[in-house]
């Protein structure tokens, strides 16, 4: 029997991103701060019901106490995802293991949409989002947000804004890759892990020397 996931798409999408981020922090043995910032940002993105002012102070109390409850076990569930979806050791370890499903799987809408429109408009987007952001970190003093963070969220408006169309031809070419993508070929499946696991390596690099320039 399948365990029910407990994030949604979105949530889940969110997490994605951060997976070349994670691993760089794992690499550099400082998966504090990263947590940290993880944790506090998911609570902005994702927030739980705030307890109502209604009721005795009592019942205000305990519902202020099932909503730190709550958040402290989503926060055990972020931690333990990436662990259980990465399973890496570090950045280069050959050894990394990357659990994937069978590539049957359809890629999802928004990668989807991004591999088929990040060149011609969404980079150019991300390129200006990023740079504004590094220029206010320099001059509030604070570290600048993750370029794929800034990319996750720039795609998901992109194409909350796109027409019926643009996502017809998205589904359409989510749906041509099935063909691509033999059920039992286990080799398709093997080349299909090993592009994931350079994919995340590289991102985790490019997003190390993305820091290395903001140092200097």
């Amino acid at each position: 029997m399948t365990r029910q996931r407990w994030t949604s798409t979105e949530q889940r999408d969110w997490l994605e991103a951060l997976i070349p981020e994670f691993l760089e922090a794992q690499e550099k043995q400082a998966t504090g701060p990263f947590y940290a910032k993880v944790y506090e940002d998911w609570a902005k993105t994702f927030p739980h019901p705030l307890p109502t002012a209604e009721g005795s102070q009592d019942e205000q109390g305990k519902a202020k106490c099932t909503a730190q409850k709550e958040r402290k076990a989503t926060e055990l569930r972020v931690f333990h995802w990436f662990h259980n979806n990465t399973r890496a050791h570090s950045i280069g370890s050959t050894s990394a293991v990357i659990p994937v499903e069978k590539p049957t799987k359809l890629l999802g809408t928004i990668q989807a949409y991004q591999k088929l429109y990040y060149e011609k408009k969404l980079k150019p987007l991300i390129d200006t989002a990023y740079k504004e952001n590094v220029a206010k970190a320099k001059g509030t003093n604070e570290k600048p947000r993750a370029r794929l963070v800034i990319q996750n969220e720039i795609v998901r408006a992109e194409f909350s804004k796109e027409s019926d169309e643009v996502k017809a031809e998205i589904e359409q070419y989510r749906q041509s890759l099935r063909a691509e993508l033999p059920v039992d070929d286990q080799q398709t499946l093997e080349k299909y892990q090993k592009w994931v696991r350079n994919w995340l390596t590289l991102s985790a690099r490019v997003l190390t020397f993305d820091n290395f320039i903001q140092r200097n």
